[in-house]
């Protein structure tokens, strides 16, 4: 199979859509040179100077003087059970708002979230992880109310022994079909809500969002994947939401078992259209077909709307799904917690 990547111009043509706030900024291109002299610098074994998100992160997580609750949820957001996962985040993941431990299985849904385990719907195993380490995901969503039209990017973090010393550097990006673009400027002009959490056995539980860009910025990147490199420690981790276009809506891929997963919107009562079919969703079987341009092409097997939840709807075009080509940079580990 040939897999036609997509040419520069276009690629940047879309960048430039999402970018534009940045665009006149002489100091957001002075950043961008920065963090590739820095990666540079780092592949020498230097120590890199920190991206703006870092230090964003760094000004925030400063202000943590215990297991406290420092901002109400972002974009609009509530935390009906006050499990420290926005209620639009619950939503992505297949986690129910109004329930700490989703699936009744022992395990918190933050840390559920956290470590990537797959929801309950009967089609796969959750990992089995057992090792206490940091962790961090990356998930992407909508707002809610007023702010349906926005997107937020969310980084969740575990940090075992409560302290925030193991985030060495943290590098947000925007891949499209394997072509890389750093967005930490543009998280740094938004609005944004740090909540944190000390468990008693599980360490320190942290919930960072971020405001991204509207909604009609995004399309014209789709597909895309949007997420982060994080130095942990002494462990890499690499996470992010791989962003779809279907039937006018975004909707983001949710692994739920080896190999299968279902496409999600990114909020819950967002699309309007009467032609999606209510609790139930697209479930999709994908086949790795070709690798290449820093990821993996995977194919689209089989797609058909199953039993979902309340708060779950499925395109009228899941069907047509199949056949489809997803691109997934740095492999399919990207869309759970860094490769767990």
């Amino acid at each position: 199979m040939v897999v036609r990547r997509p040419s520069s111009s276009l690629i940047a043509a879309g960048a430039a859509s999402l970018l534009a706030v940045c665009a006149a900024d002489p100091s957001w291109r002075a950043g961008v040179e920065q963090r590739a002299a820095a990666r540079e610098h780092e592949t020498d074994g230097g120590t890199a100077g920190a991206t703006s998100t870092t230090e964003a992160l760094g000004r925030a997580f400063a202000a943590l003087a215990g297991p406290r609750v420092l901002a109400a949820p972002a974009s609009g957001d509530g935390d009906a059970d006050d499990d420290l996962l926005p209620d639009s985040v619950e939503h992505v993941l297949l986690l129910d708002p109004h329930e700490v431990d989703t699936d009744g299985d022992g395990v918190d849904d933050f840390l559920h979230a956290v470590q990537g385990r797959y929801p309950d719907l009967g089609s796969g195993a959750p990992p089995t992880l057992t090792t206490l380490d940091h962790e961090m995901r990356v998930v992407v969503t909508g707002g809610r109310g007023s702010s349906r039209s926005e997107i937020w990017i969310h980084f969740l973090f575990r940090f075992v022994g409560g302290t925030l010393e193991p985030l060495r550097h943290i590098d947000p990006f925007l891949d499209h079909q394997g072509q890389r673009f750093p967005i930490a400027t543009i998280l740094g002009r938004g609005p944004s809500a740090l909540r944190s959490r000390m468990h008693p056995t599980e360490g320190l539980y942290v919930c960072f969002s971020m405001f991204l860009a509207q909604e009609s910025e995004l399309f014209g990147l789709l597909p895309c994947t949007i997420g982060a490199t994080a130095l942990l420690d002494q462990r890499e981790v690499t996470s992010g939401s791989q962003l779809i276009a279907t039937s006018g809506e975004i909707v983001s891929y949710l692994p739920t078992g080896p190999g299968v997963g279902v496409f999600q919107t990114l909020a819950p009562g967002l699309v309007d259209d009467p032609f999606w079919t209510t609790d139930r969703i697209c479930f999709l079987t994908l086949s790795v077909v070709a690798t290449g341009f820093g990821g993996v092409y995977t194919e689209v097997q089989a797609a058909d709307c199953i039993a979902g939840r309340p708060s779950t709807v499925c395109p009228p075009t899941c069907a047509s799904s199949l056949g489809r080509i997803l691109f997934f940079p740095d492999g399919l580990r990207i869309v759970t917690a860094g490769g767990r």
